[in-house]
């Protein structure tokens, strides 16, 4: 039986990898329960097992996964649980009650479903006075008209569907022929609920928190430059997040998407996500590790990572690696944990996996058509 170990459940093999990585330095044997993408895991050197537990079924369904799960938590007496995504953080709020387990996050299902709701949340920043563009509700596509839609919103404005993650669906509409192609008449585009707001110049980023009983522990503001995510301080905006956590009672982590004007002063709440997020990995670079202080917590340890994130820069793995290959001073200015993050990112089987998958996706999509296309002109 091993010493240290932690369930991580998911079905993102994306968001659980950065987690496994914090886990596994700090000693966890780690067992990765999910499906989907997520079985991609097994064969990463972070994941000691991995056991399938069917997250994406529905609800009728759900109640075996949870067998899964309670099973798991059996055969791995006193593991702490790590839920990476979304699905896996609903999971564990319906868990069976009185099953006795140490996990972090721990958000009710209630909470995660109105913060993941782009709607619910707009009207949540609403009520607590939290700046958010201006926004607009409709049930379905035919009900957007560009032009009552920009004369509430301006133009060009944001459209997206309410519970779609990632940036699916977000388009910046600019002409009514856009919205009637785009949306409107585009049939794979998304049917369910959406929303529309107004756009706000600036800079994408987001601020980060880890809060617990409704009190922000830990906390980042950052901000997207080019390839590079650089972290600083910014009262207003944390200020808004603990509003946010102390509204809900939050015991987990959130990541909110911001918008930040030019002057660097005035900000727009855009959307949450309560669960891990992909800039994770630039925070654990800069020296606050999210899914390490959730593990601490799980496992009533007293965190040592800093309260709040101020500044640093993380430029990209690749780029890091690149400047590396020109001048080695790179790799001896880095620290121990930047170095372990380096070397995981350009040798775990995971990641190469994912890699040539990628390649192989341009291939097919990108450069076959390309091709196609030259030697159709050719023979004409």
């Amino acid at each position: 039986m091993p010493g240290l170990c932690a369930l991580v459940i998911t079905t993102s093999a994306r968001l659980a990898w950065h987690v496994l990585l914090e886990l596994k330095a700090r000693g966890y044997f780690i067992v990765v329960a999910g499906d989907g993408e997520a079985g991609l895991l097994r064969i990463s050197r972070l994941c000691d097992r991995f056991v399938k537990c069917g997250l994406d079924a529905d609800e009728a369904h759900l109640g075996d996964a949870s067998s899964v799960i309670r099973g798991l938590i059996a055969e791995y007496p006193g593991c702490i649980v790590i839920a990476a995504d979304l699905r896996g953080a609903l999971l564990m709020a319906n868990l069976a009650p009185g099953t006795a387990v140490s996990a972090f996050p721990r958000l009710d299902a209630p909470t995660l479903e109105t913060l993941n709701n782009k709607w619910t949340f707009a009207e949540t920043c609403r009520e607590l006075d939290i700046p958010i563009p201006e926004t607009v509700l409709f049930e379905r596509k035919p009900e957007a008209d560009f032009a009552s839609l920009s004369s509430v919103l301006g133009s060009p404005f944001i459209v997206k569907p309410i519970g779609l993650l990632g940036g699916m669906g977000v388009i910046r509409i600019e002409s009514e022929q856009q919205l009637k192609s785009e949306v409107i008449d585009n049939a794979e585009y998304p049917a369910a609920t959406l929303i529309a707001q107004s756009f706000v110049e600036g800079a994408d980023g987001g601020v980060s928190i880890l809060s617990v009983g409704g009190v922000v522990r830990h906390c980042a503001v950052h901000v997207y430059e080019g390839d590079n995510v650089r972290y600083f301080q910014h009262s207003g905006a944390i200020a808004c997040a603990r509003k946010i956590a102390d509204h809900f009672k939050l015991d987990g982590v959130v990541e909110f998407d911001v918008r930040f004007a030019p002057d660097g002063e005035k900000y727009a709440f855009l959307e949450a996500n309560p669960r891990f997020w992909g800039s994770a990995r630039a925070a654990s670079w800069c020296g606050l590790d999210f899914a390490g202080a959730s593990a601490d917590i799980a496992s009533g340890r007293a965190s040592n990572e800093p309260a709040e994130l101020t500044s640093g820069v993380f430029p990209g793995y690749l780029h890091t690696l690149r400047m590396m290959l020109k001048d080695r001073s790179v790799w001896t200015a880095l620290n121990q944990k930047q170095r372990r993050a380096l070397i995981a990112r350009f040798t775990d089987p995971f990641v190469l996996s994912t890699g040539l998958i990628h390649l192989r996706r341009i291939i097919l999509t990108q450069i076959f058509p390309f091709l196609h296309i030259h030697r159709a002109r050719g023979d004409q």
